[in-house]
């Protein structure tokens, strides 16, 4: 080849490889955002069907065309296993870090776990007349406890972030205690949910 065509090919492909370079070293500087398609996915979650695993998928599902909001129904008197729900809640909270919003609405009253999942929004709604339990555990040393006991105490330690979950334990709370903690909307806005959906 001749010197100087070797040395604009040279040019070029130590440019090229600088550029190629900077773009991989900013692309791994930036934290990534997934969701920007700006459009909104809802799920609709049974919790009457106990079924940690089900709920999972119906969420990851939803979650497939990388909406830039979620919104999740809950309905249905049941306390889905705990650790289904730490699942979905610890999902959710590492999709909320790539840019995803959630809205979580209860149109039941919600238990130990379900009430995990209800957290998990970024904003929060639930039927006026709804209230919360939750479940009441005989306190043990962690090495002395069962997978499901072990499970209880990781996601009671996640909502002690929220409200004092002594205070809640073993006896049903209505849901305008969620007000003190400022976890739910407006009282009006509820109200108008509450009449909306009966």
């Amino acid at each position: 080849m001749h010197p100087v065509l070797q040395i604009a090919v040279s040019s070029v492909i130590a440019v090229g490889s600088y550029n190629v370079t900077n773009w991989a070293l900013n692309a791994a500087r930036s934290p990534s955002k997934r969701f920007y398609n700006g459009k909104d996915k809802e799920v609709l979650i049974d919790l009457a069907k106990d079924n940690g695993v089900l709920m999972f998928s119906q969420i990851r599902k939803a979650l497939r065309s990388r909406p830039s909001h979620l919104t999740i129904e809950m309905i249905g008197i049941g306390n889905p296993s705990i650790d289904g729900c730490l699942a979905c809640y610890e999902y959710l909270q590492d999709e909320k870090k790539q840019g995803l919003k959630v809205t979580t609405i209860a149109r039941s009253s919600l238990m130990s776990g379900s009430l995990l999942l209800w957290l998990s929004g970024d904003e929060r709604k639930i039927r006026d007349s709804a209230f919360m339990y939750l479940d009441e555990m005989e306190e043990k040393s962690p090495w002395e406890e069962c997978n499901w006991q072990a499970n209880y105490r990781v996601a009671f330690g996640v909502m002690n972030q929220f409200f004092p979950v002594k205070e809640f334990l073993g006896r049903r709370h209505p849901m305008k205690r969620l007000y003190d903690y400022g976890l739910l909307n407006t009282r009006d806005e509820e109200k108008a949910l509450a009449a909306l959906f009966g």
